[in-house]
């Protein structure tokens, strides 16, 4: 219409709140609750991208890289929307390194804030800056209430000695 602005389409929004998951991208998800040092709840997905879509761009000088954006959201059961997190990655990669990535994939984390205990829906969309392809995931998470005194136990995540390194 004449005199309107349309507000700019957020593909990763759509690609995270659609009922069906987008599977341009291949993602597993795992997600648990966790305190940080400062003493925020969040709730942290770590991801995996099949390294077979990503597309490897270069700079005019020559360096190749991957950049990819994530948004997370958790959601109730009723399916309203708590809170959310975006990241985005650019990752500098060898020519070297390419196939590797290609066989294995990448490992990303996403934080999502979470205010108060109970029940959620992790949902995770990815889109490829290079090529434009998504990819969507989602996981059920029960925060537990630490509040109550009791043993409470969310996912159990092995990390190295020095904290998480999870690039």
């Amino acid at each position: 219409m004449p005199g309107t602005t349309e507000e700019p389409q957020d593909s990763l929004r759509e690609a995270v709140t659609s009922p069906f998951q987008n599977n341009d991208l291949s993602i597993r998800l795992s997600s648990g609750y966790i305190r940080n040092s400062g003493g925020d709840s969040l709730l942290r997905s770590w991801f995996h991208l099949d390294g077979k879509n990503l597309e490897v761009k270069k700079e005019e000088n020559g360096d190749l890289y991957i950049a990819v954006e994530a948004l997370g959201m958790i959601s109730d059961t009723n399916s309203r929307i708590w809170d959310e997190g975006r990241q985005v990655y650019r990752l500098p990669v060898r020519k070297d390194e390419v196939p590797v990535i290609r066989e294995n994939g990448l490992m990303f984390s996403i934080d999502i804030p979470v205010k108060k205990p109970g029940a959620y829906y992790v949902r995770v969309a990815v889109k490829d800056e290079g090529s434009g392809k998504h990819g969507s995931s989602f996981q059920y998470v029960e925060v537990p209430d630490l509040k109550k005194d009791r043993l409470a136990l969310s996912d159990i995540f092995f990390t190295g000695a020095q904290g998480d390194e999870t690039k």
